[in-house]
């Protein structure tokens, strides 16, 4: 049994806003919701320690942040910029990000949600609606790692290597079971709109 199965520390949320009394508020009510909660000021520094933690990742060890929330006008690097950063990163699949702004524009909303994000809120939202909003998105991520998780041992233990139509497999999984499997090759997607892309894969 791998330590996704295991995990019972307490989730643990990154909050990334420039905004210090905001941000300490923000981390105030969510600890008091029983999250651990770590702040950072800065886009820039935010992708330098969660890249950092990626690279220190062993295979099965859940990633150290269980969700970010995220705001969009900062200096340096934005929102939009970071969560495109944070979206490539193979380690990242399964966690959530919610943005938590102050622009309240449906255009940014659908940005945001075109973008990767798990949720978009705006910043005159009440603490409820925040702490319901966080619990769902954590529920939704440790689902998505069960049938990632499970999908993955299926096919190690039947196979030594990979082969099959992507359609059998998710996105996030395929991807997770070639950085297991160390796979070299290019994988060519068709998705149902005719998009076509390639994801080229060096061990």
């Amino acid at each position: 049994m791998n330590s996704l199965d295991t995990d019972t520390r307490k989730p643990t949320i990154l909050v990334v806003d420039d905004d210090y009394g905001a941000a300490e508020l923000t981390q105030m009510m969510l600890f008091r919701h029983g999250y651990d909660v770590q702040l950072l000021h800065s886009g820039v520094r935010a992708i330098e320690v969660l890249k950092e933690m990626a690279e220190q990742m062993s295979r099965w060890k859940p990633f150290p942040v269980d969700l970010v929330l995220l705001d969009v006008m900062m200096p340096g690097m934005d929102g939009w910029t970071m969560i495109r950063q944070l979206r490539i990163v193979p380690e990242f699949s399964f966690t959530p990000i919610v943005f938590l702004t102050a622009l309240e524009s449906v255009e940014d909303r659908i940005k945001g949600f075109q973008l990767g994000a798990d949720d978009y809120l705006e910043k005159s939202h009440l603490f409820e609606e925040l702490i319901y909003r966080v619990k769902m998105a954590l529920l939704a991520s440790q689902k998505a790692k069960k049938i990632a998780v499970t999908e993955i041992e299926d096919v190690l233990s039947e196979k030594k290597s990979f082969s099959g139509s992507l359609s059998d497999y998710a996105l996030v999984t395929l991807l997770s079971l070639c950085r297991i499997q160390k796979c070299s090759g290019t994988l060519f997607l068709t998705g149902p709109d005719g998009y076509e892309g390639m994801v080229a894969l060096k061990e």
